[in-house]
């Protein structure tokens, strides 16, 4: 895994706390359709999916194909790969 990609997943942990509040407060109805720019290896992408679950979808976008890539794998692993793209 590139060293970059690395520092963010390690680093998400930090945030996720606060990403995960800033998400309940938007109050999200399950089944709501949502846009993840800059994404960036998919760590929020998963949160988000993980609020509008069972029926929504997020797609997340970022400018590189690498980070994608690793994104895609962390959301193969999860319960939420189906409401996830990329």
């Amino acid at each position: 895994m590139d060293t970059y990609a690395r520092k963010l997943y390690l680093s998400d942990f930090l945030r996720e706390p606060v990403i995960r509040s800033a998400i309940q407060a938007l109050q999200l109805p399950s089944g709501s359709l949502g846009l993840d720019g800059g994404c960036g290896i998919g760590s929020h992408t998963l949160l988000l999916a993980e609020a509008v679950a069972p029926t929504g979808h997020v797609t997340g976008l970022d400018s590189s194909t690498e980070f994608l890539a690793y994104a895609q794998e962390i959301a193969n692993k999860s319960s939420l790969s189906e409401g996830i793209s990329f």
